[in-house]
């Protein structure tokens, strides 16, 4: 170190740090034991990972907290004319399905021939002479049963809807159980590690 003299005014000499330590970092744990006069242990070097780049990051998965109530509800009426339209409705869906088989399974049979060794049957036994079995006269009677099970189904379904309202009001309705579950979340956003 040059004397005082010869270092200009504005220069101030500091102290010198060790250069074990690298001249600028202090160790993580003190390296003695004042206590025990003996060398402290020294922690595991901590392992990074390599960093990532922006394509081989990865979303963190949200948390969420499920909580869930039970919540009672009671059927205490139910509307015999809505019973009554939706009988109507699901019946007439039905009703065109029902049609839709009746003429596959005519075309089938058919083929088959089956309906030609009806016809010709009825004819050496004497039971008929002029009987045409076409698609046209099996639709026509299916049409037919299909338009009475829907008139009659949506009769029964309304009066089992007042019977069931009935009934509420002497006996008590059905009882249902919900669960209300309330999701919240956490983390709002989405972060990348």
């Amino acid at each position: 170190m040059a004397p005082r003299e010869d270092q200009p005014s504005g220069w101030r000499a500091e102290a010198e740090t060790a250069s074990a330590s690298g001249g600028h970092l202090l160790p993580e744990a003190p390296l003695y034991d004042q206590r025990r006069s003996t060398p402290a242990p020294v922690p595991p070097p901590r392992l990074t990972e390599p960093r990532r780049t922006h394509s081989q990051r990865r979303p963190v998965r949200v948390r969420r907290r499920i909580a869930g109530r039970r919540v009672q509800r009671t059927i205490r009426h139910v509307d015999v004319w809505s019973v009554f339209k939706l009988s109507i409705f699901y019946y007439a869906c039905f009703t065109v399905l029902w049609l839709l088989f009746v003429g596959i399974l005519y075309w089938l049979l058919s083929n088959a021939g089956l309906f030609s060794a009806i016809q010709k049957f009825g004819r050496a036994m004497v039971l008929w002479n002029h009987l045409n079995i076409s698609l046209i006269y099996i639709e026509k009677w299916a049409l037919l049963l299909a338009i009475t099970f829907l008139v009659l189904g949506s009769l029964i379904n309304a009066f089992i809807a007042f019977l069931y309202n009935f009934a509420a009001d002497t006996v008590g309705g059905i009882e249902l159980t919900f669960v209300e579950k309330d999701v919240e979340q956490t983390e709002s956003n989405r972060t990348y590690s």
